[in-house]
């Protein structure tokens, strides 16, 4: 009898002793990088992915493919960023302590698995989204009635209700407001609910709401016609067609969870830190963006003239053009705020007016904001293809070897400007391999790239005018610095009279656009000769957007 008294007490003093610690962890949440919990987040979705293997009828099941691997890890981010919204509304708690709480919370999401293994036997796992019934049936009933082919299984009805309990329970004892509680408990169902409704609504706003069977025949033949049908991973393409079409629908979630957890990572910024959304707002560079942009424009005209690329549009199409072009402007983003963070002294001279040089951000903000913009990228760029994604790190490699230690390689007289040469090289070819994801970097785009870069070498100089104190005081040799800036303006203008129509000969354009590339390229040379007392950059940039609007135009209308 004492015996079981003394265990008892030790059980409960246990379990008090847990409960305290909870509670502390809970109120005063560990400071944690979010390269970390990316890390956790990674983990607990290959641990969760290992746990569904048990029951998949595939010889190694979730891990067939990185593709939905990938597809998985970006529907947990956007789920936890989703649910971080409402929480942080009613919660009177910092966003991004309510999202390390959410994260490091996140293993709890092993527990679907594990009661659909005992529940079952494993005979119900195959999980999929809502796309039968009625949605609006299916929310007010808590994912309707349970499957009989599995779908929203009783383990993951288990699981969605712990995360809202504990949602709630968090609320309440942080505001004691039952309206607060009531409220974020339904704000975190919803965030769930959308996010597993993704089939459901696509069929609703094609008409087919409620009806399963058509889930497949509509995808199917909609991925076939699409460029889904043509990514792989590092080997041939699948010659089973439902092994295709499975490959493909998981790019195209990922695609729609890219969107969805970008989305939703820009609110919450907003709800966090007024300031520091002003301040990335006020140095985006939009015209850095859409010359970037241009260039993958340019690369992806390079696919249609020369390769057997046609511009498909379909819904999976038009998100991995967007995605493309989003992924580059994040990965110039990820770049000017590594830049800055890099260059504070510099800065200080000649752009005074940039967040970290005015003090409104900090250096270690900076780097910060420069690592989630990347991952950002990089995400984007593996969602579209393998080959979009592996340019995308060529690019941010590029601008981080131009200005971050130990490489910073703008010290050395033309390296810094190769690299970023390098860059727009890549961003082309990521528009080239964004339309041909089966071909190989020793085509085409490769020659084409090397070409226009021999160019750019010299034309990206027109970048320095504006930095010439700064980069004096801080001893970097550039061009206008090496030779003087009347010279150095001088021999850009020269390489843009023969970039112009040099691009255009090589995209087989028709001679009235390798003219008026030419008289571009000679305005420009006309200004950079004359211009006083230093040349500017925006004149350039305002003849390479002419010159892209021209090929457009000559090319689709």
């Amino acid at each position: 009898m004492r015996g079981s008294i003394y265990i008892f007490q030790i059980s409960t003093h246990a379990m008090r002793d847990l409960i305290k610690k909870l509670y502390n962890f809970l109120d005063n949440p560990p400071q944690v990088s979010f390269g970390t919990l990316g890390i956790v987040v990674l983990v607990v979705t290959l641990l969760r992915t290992y746990l569904e293997n048990y029951s998949n009828p595939e010889p190694i099941g979730g891990f067939t493919s990185p593709y939905i691997l990938w597809g998985y890890f970006l529907y947990y981010i956007a789920v936890t960023l989703s649910i971080a919204i409402p929480v942080s509304l009613v919660a009177k708690e910092k966003v991004r302590n309510i999202i390390t709480l959410l994260v490091l919370s996140s293993p709890i999401i092993l527990i679907a698995p594990v009661v659909d293994l005992i529940a079952t036997g494993g005979a119900c796992m195959s999980y999929s989204a809502l796309r039968g019934t009625s949605l609006i049936y299916s929310f007010v009933t808590y994912f309707g009635s349970l499957p009989k082919n599995c779908g929203i299984t009783i383990g993951l009805r288990v699981e969605d209700a712990l995360i809202i309990f504990g949602i709630g329970s968090y609320i309440w004892r942080r505001t004691q407001s039952f309206r607060r509680t009531v409220a974020g408990m339904l704000g975190s169902y919803t965030a769930i609910f959308i996010n597993l409704s993704i089939t459901g609504i696509i069929l609703t706003l094609v008409g087919e709401a409620g009806n399963v069977a058509k889930a497949t025949e509509y995808f199917m033949p909609l991925f076939e016609s699409s460029l889904l049908a043509k990514i792989h991973v590092f080997g041939p393409l699948a010659q089973d067609a439902f092994v295709r079409h499975i490959n493909s629908f998981t790019v195209f979630i990922s695609r729609i969870m890219w969107i969805l957890g970008t989305t939703t990572g820009a609110i919450l910024l907003f709800i966090s830190s007024k300031r520091i959304s002003k301040a990335i707002l006020g140095n985006l560079r939009m015209v850095r963006i859409l010359y970037y942009m241009g260039l993958t424009f340019v690369g992806a005209l390079f696919a249609v003239k020369f390769g057997t690329a046609v511009i498909p549009i379909t819904i999976p199409d038009v998100l991995a053009y967007i995605i493309t072009l989003l992924s580059i402007s994040f990965a110039w983003l990820s770049a000017v705020w590594i830049n800055d963070a890099t260059d504070t002294e510099l800065d200080k001279i000649s752009n005074p007016k940039r967040p970290v040089a005015k003090g409104i951000i900090t250096e270690s903000e900076a780097k910060e904001i420069s690592l989630i913009f990347g991952f950002i990228a990089l995400a984007g760029g593996f969602t579209v293809s393998y080959h979009v994604a592996i340019l995308i790190a060529c690019f941010l490699a590029a601008f981080w070897a131009h200005s971050a230690p130990p490489l910073r390689l703008k010290r050395f007289f033309l390296l810094g400007n190769i690299a970023i040469v390098g860059a727009g090289v890549f961003a082309m070819q990521a528009g080239y391999f964004l339309l041909e994801p089966t071909e190989k970097f020793a085509d085409i785009s490769g020659v084409l790239g090397l070409l226009t870069a021999a160019v750019l070498v010299i034309f990206v100089n027109v970048k320095d005018f504006k930095d010439i104190a700064g980069d004096r005081a801080e001893g970097i040799t550039t061009l206008p610095i090496l030779i003087g800036p009347k010279a150095a303006a001088i021999l850009i203008g020269i390489s843009a009279l023969i970039m112009f129509p040099v691009i255009t000969i090589l995209l087989a354009m028709p001679q009235v656009v390798t003219i008026i590339g030419a008289l571009l390229g000679a305005a420009f040379a006309l200004y950079a000769t004359f211009a006083k007392p230093v040349m500017k950059e925006w004149p350039a940039f305002a003849c390479f957007f002419i010159f892209i609007a021209t090929i457009v135009v000559t090319s689709f209308f």
